[in-house]
């Protein structure tokens, strides 16, 4: 069965929104909430250096962006053992391309964490 993009989304992000870790659950949730924004304003090249850095929950939706935009939509072509090292050696139109799709991605993380992550 054929589906569309949005709804391949949604189920990913609800997916995996759902077998996050309980100890890192509060900060997935406060930083999903934040990341689609994050992209839009500093850009994906600097968003995902910044998460990369922090670490934590931050690093988990980082390998699950990339996961998604290597794995599933199949825009990231190469060996790079990560999504950092892929973006800046990437063209600018790719690194469009990905920001648009992870813009996309994130919104259905913020969703599902407001769905299934009930806040304190």
């Amino acid at each position: 069965m054929v589906q569309n993009k949005d709804l391949e989304r949604s189920q990913y992000a609800f997916n995996k929104v759902k077998e996050v870790n309980n100890a890192i659950r509060i900060d997935y949730s406060n930083y999903a909430k934040k990341l689609s924004v994050m992209i839009q304003t500093n850009g994906l090249v600097a968003t995902v250096a910044f998460c990369k850095a922090k670490g934590g929950a931050y690093n988990e939706l980082i390998e699950q962006l990339h996961y998604w935009l290597k794995d599933k939509q199949h825009l990231i072509v190469g060996t790079e053992p990560d999504l950092l090292t892929h973006l800046v050696n990437a063209n600018s139109r790719q690194v469009l391309s990905l920001t648009y799709e992870s813009i996309a991605i994130c919104d259905w993380f913020k969703r599902m964490v407001e769905a299934l992550i009930p806040e304190n």
